[in-house]
């Protein structure tokens, strides 16, 4: 197995209509050389042992749009789309379990100047589960929450519970 190397090139353009909003639009593509991907072992029948292998070459394109607006001092809603093309470009093929489409949307609320909570969705589209692309993976939404307190103005205390429901995805 040889070390995964990227290079990622991006443009992008953030707009604050005002300061309580803001968009954020970014176009990236990352060239991958010796991408690792993952794949069952084909020594082990019964599907449980999985190995990692390179991916030649690689490249990923995309189109994320965020945005977030504050409806008052202590509500800010956000959320954001992000399209992708994950293909291998040898085989002209999907890469495995990377999703080709991701959308979050959310929230903040400031309970005071120290403490805030956060609640977020997110939905993955279908990824394929092999190289040939002939089984395709559901889609899946995962509800993660947030608790914060800011200590003093350089430190903060976070506790996090992602995937709150345990929704099993690949």
């Amino acid at each position: 197995l040889d070390p995964e190397r990227s290079r990622t090139a991006e443009v992008g353009f953030t707009w604050a209509p005002g300061v309580d909003t803001r968009f954020e639009v970014s176009l990236y593509r990352t060239w991958l050389k010796d991408g690792i991907a993952w794949a069952p072992d084909p020594a082990d029948p019964s599907g449980f042992t999985w190995r990692p292998y390179n991916i030649t070459n690689a490249r990923v394109s995309g189109l994320e749009i965020t945005g977030s607006h504050a409806l008052n001092d202590q509500l800010t809603l956000n959320g954001g789309i992000d399209w992708r093309d994950p293909r291998d470009e040898q085989t002209g093929k999907y890469i495995a379990h990377r999703e080709r489409f991701k959308a979050n949307a959310g929230f903040t609320f400031a309970a005071n100047d120290a403490l805030s909570f956060g609640v977020n969705a997110l939905y993955g589209a279908g990824a394929y589960s092999d190289a040939a692309n002939t089984t395709r993976l559901a889609s899946y939404i995962t509800l993660d929450v947030t608790a914060a307190y800011k200590l003093d103005e350089q430190s903060s205390f976070k506790l996090a519970a992602e995937n709150l429901f345990d929704k099993e995805y690949s």
